[in-house]
């Protein structure tokens, strides 16, 4: 005892000497003269303050009420007044410089910091040494300042202690009625408040005993009441949670102590009636779960929550009205929108269902299942009735099949009365069961892939005889094509003359029948027009009609397919004698096609028959690959020609193009690929450039210049520094094909950049993990895995000198992959790549040792 009193003396030692500082800097120092009238004020009106008292902690506590109670008073001045100041005149309000002014109330971080410690120091002095023990947190379970409170600070008498209690807890709401300090009291000490009403309000006394009277019991009471309306309801019921403590069984020297009989009834009461209020629920659910990660435990929460709203609260006055009142809000737990909290929701108001079926199954059917299942109801209803006004509303049908889904699916419980709940509307499920799947769209599906296949056989008869609807002109003697014909005409003239042809072989052929016969009528050449004619004889009569000359044809046509395209070549037309504006559009009267000039095939180029054009295009291909010096001379003109040509829609004619633009970045880097990035980057530059075809031509410009990277060998550290930058802004692109586009090509080139890859590691590597970590197409994201695996593959025993500070990086990355990614594609790409490097790591740990034989000459 001895020790605790001279303990407590030496902590009292402190607190006076601030006091007597405090007051004598107050009544000497000039600039404290307003403080020192507003304390003067709050004192006149304070009844409750004592001058004489001999209890030093005491009155350091009432001399921070004072200066707290004048600040509250000298904020409210100032408050007011600025309120009434008129604002300015508009033309000066919407000046840019010109900020608004602050409110008077606003506080800066220091003084925020100043003002919470004094009320750390009135709550820790003048509230907790006055608690009845159990009630609220105690100050040594909060810190070790508080557990050195709690020590040297004694609580007054009974009655002496309700008078300080009630003063301070008074002054406390005093401060919470202005905003600016309400927020710092009822941030940290809103607790501390609720215990000491609680307390003042409801704790029984003996009538001689009692520290309060009978109205100061009721405007405490109330003044709970009030406090427990004004604040977030999840924050109230945490408190309340607090003050009822743990359970009977927990020992005193636990965490939370058992709480007082009466406090545990108050706060269940209270509990209670946070619950029942609007919104109740759902505070409820989120004042346990708030803050969760979705784990085990928050899972084990839910449940417990279920359980508590499924228990009917003694302080309800019926079962009846206490399920009417929380079945709609359990049912609104399901509508979230929110991924973890709908998660967490949705499994409270899942558990709450199937709990309240199996418990309390007639409350649950008449407010639970009923609402719930409402709009399959209607349904049902309205199939019945002739009139055709809307039953249900298409989003309401979808919320409650949704629902239905979450409780009958999700919650997979085998109850019987849950079951027949659901038998009832049973057809009208299965009716929208098979409406969504033989629905309208469906079958409009279908039709649009068969559709798409004929349009294919048609493009490739089309193909077949481009050009035949002409008598006469320079597309019809294409030797391309009339080679092709006569090869693909001996083939079926060969089938028809063998041995056994089989009635299914002749009905497969006469799917022929439409083109043969436009050849018989159309083609201009007399050979063609006779063998498609016979064929279709054939081919129609089964058999039964078989011209002498048909295996002729066959033999001729399948053994030497050149002599029937001579043949055809020498049925054409003279060059001479054609029109000079097709002249240089055919290249039959020509056997040896490069010793034509360029502007010969430059022309043809441009020519709208696609098969001459892809031949000039290879051509020219060609000659700028062997560095033609009239390529050479020309070399713009090539260039833009095959840039126009990219945008052809035949692949065989932008196939050539890319393969010559392939060429002329190989022959010219500097000056070509310039401006192939400029195009990739932006777009097409032509003016007769397709807009609408834009986004297709840069990734046909992605494929010309992944076939450069892969041409450049040696010269990549070279000349792939301004390709790089390029690709790595294409992986910000807008749309995903191009963010692709770029990430291959990245990966092509970063395989060959060697060490000169070392000083962009490091954005290389911020730029692939964040697409894996946030990209969410699943083709961008196993291209940014494929360009890992391709850098790992590519710098091979080199990766831990030129990656040494992303290794780890990529690595995590990868894993993440594995171990998360939903895209199959992706984890494989992954796989590889974990594997490549983990070929790298064991090279380089494990080095091959090699026998070697050293002669040493010693001296």
């Amino acid at each position: 005892i001895l020790n605790v009193q001279f303990e407590a003396e030496a902590s009292s030692k402190p607190l006076q000497s601030c006091l007597s500082s405090s007051y004598s800097r107050l009544q000497t120092e000039s600039s404290l003269e307003e403080v020192r009238r507003l304390r003067e004020e709050v004192k006149v009106e304070a009844g409750w303050f004592c001058s004489n008292t001999e209890d030093v902690t005491w009155s350091f506590v009432q001399e921070c009420l004072l200066l707290l109670l004048a600040l509250t008073r000298h904020l409210s001045e100032e408050l007011e007044r600025f309120q009434q100041t008129p604002p300015p005149p508009a033309a000066r309000r919407r000046t840019p410089e010109l900020a608004p002014p602050l409110p008077p109330d606003v506080l800066s971080v220091a003084q925020q910091k100043t003002l919470a410690a004094a009320l750390q120091f009135v709550v820790s002095l003048g509230v907790c040494p006055y608690l009845a023990p159990g009630v609220g947190v105690p100050l040594g379970r909060r810190s070790t300042f508080g557990a050195l409170v709690e020590k040297l600070v004694r609580g007054g008498a009974e009655p002496a202690g309700g008078r300080r209690l009630l003063t301070t807890t008074n002054v406390l709401l005093q401060l919470a009625e202005l905003s600016t300090l309400a927020t710092l009291v009822f941030t940290r000490h809103l607790g501390d408040v609720m215990a000491a009403l609680c307390q003042l309000g409801y704790q029984p006394h003996r009538e001689e005993q009692r520290p309060l009277t009978a109205e100061e019991c009721r405007l405490c009471k109330e003044a709970l009441r009030n406090l427990l309306g004004k604040v977030y309801q999840p924050i109230i019921i945490k408190e309340l949670l607090i003050l009822q403590g743990g359970p009977k069984q927990v020992e005193i020297t636990a965490g939370l102590g058992s709480a007082p009989a009466w406090l545990r009834r108050l706060c269940g009461q209270l509990l209670s009636e946070r619950l029942m209020q609007p919104n109740g629920v759902q505070a409820v659910v989120r004042a346990v779960l708030e803050g969760g990660t979705g784990g085990d435990s928050d899972w084990r929460k839910c449940d417990a929550v279920a359980r508590i709203l499924v228990a009917c609260p003694q302080q309800s006055t019926s079962a009846d009205a206490y399920f009417r009142n929380i079945c709609p809000q359990i049912l609104e737990l399901l509508h979230f929108k929110d991924k973890l909290t709908a998660q967490q929701f949705q499994r409270v108001a899942t558990r709450a269902a199937l709990s309240m079926v199996q418990e309390r199954s007639s409350f649950a059917q008449q407010f639970l299942l009923r609402p719930l299942l409402a709009a399959l109801q209607r349904c049902t209803t309205a199939s019945n009735q002739e009139d055709s006004q809307v039953a249900v509303e298409e989003s309401e049908l979808t919320r409650c099949v949704e629902d239905v889904y979450k409780v009958w699916v999700v919650g997979n419980s085998p109850s019987v009365s849950l079951l027949e709940a659901l038998e009832e509307v049973l057809p009208v499920v299965f009716t929208l069961f098979c409406f969504t799947k033989k629905n309208v769209s469906h079958l409009r599906f279908i039709s649009f892939l068969a559709k798409l296949s004929s349009l294919t056989h048609l493009s490739s008869v089309y193909r077949a005889c481009v050009g035949l609807d002409q008598a006469s002109g320079p597309r019809v003697g294409n030797p391309v094509e009339s080679q092709t014909l006569s090869m693909g005409m001996g083939l079926v003239a060969t089938m028809l003359s063998g041995p056994q042809v089989s009635a299914d072989d002749y009905s497969s052929m006469s799917k022929l029948l439409p083109a043969l016969q436009t050849l018989s009528q159309q083609h201009p050449d007399v050979f063609i027009q006779e063998l498609a004619s016979n064929l279709r004889g054939v081919i129609a009569t089964h058999g039964a009609y078989r011209p002498e000359n048909l295996n002729t044809a066959a033999g001729s046509s399948s053994r030497n397919p050149e002599s029937t395209a001579n043949h055809i070549n020498g049925a054409k037309t003279p060059v001479s004698k054609l029109p000079a504006s097709s002249a240089g559009s055919t290249r039959g009267s020509t056997s040896d096609p490069p010793n034509k000039p360029l502007s010969d095939w430059l022309l043809e180029a441009c020519d709208p028959d696609v098969p001459t054009r892809a031949f000039a295009l290879r051509v020219l291909n060609q000659k700028v690959h062997h560095r033609d010096p009239e390529a050479v001379q020309n070399q713009e003109k090539v260039l833009m020609l095959f840039l126009e040509n990219l945008e052809h829609e035949d692949s065989f004619v932008y196939l050539s193009a890319i393969q010559g633009l392939a060429a002329l970045a190989d022959s010219y880097p500097d000056r070509i690929l310039e401006r192939l990035l400029k195009d990739f980057q932006a777009g097409p530059s032509l003016p007769s450039s397709d807009r609408q075809r834009c986004l297709e031509t840069r990734l046909k410009l992605g494929e010309v210049l992944m076939r450069a990277s892969r041409a450049m060998g040696d010269l990549a550290p070279h000349l792939g520094r301004p390709l790089l930058g390029v690709f790595l802004q294409g992986t910000r692109d807008p749309d995903q094909t191009v963010r692709a586009s770029s990430l291959s090509n990245l990966g092509e080139l970063c395989q060959r950049m060697d060490y000169s890859l070392g000083p962009l590691a490091q954005e290389l590597s911020s730029c692939l993990t964040a697409l894996i970590k946030t990209e969410k197409e699943a083709e961008v994201r196993r291209a940014a895995v494929h360009v890992i695996a391709q850098l790992l593959r590519g710098l091979s025993d080199k990766t831990t000198q030129v990656l040494s500070e992303v290794l780890l990086d990529l690595y995590r990355a990868l894993k993440l992959v594995v171990r998360s990614d939903p895209d199959e594609v992706a984890v494989l790409h992954a796989q590889l790549a974990l594997e490549e490097l983990d070929d790298v790591m064991r090279r380089f740990i494990f080095p091959q040792q090699k026998l070697e034989k050293k002669i040493v000459v010693l001296p």
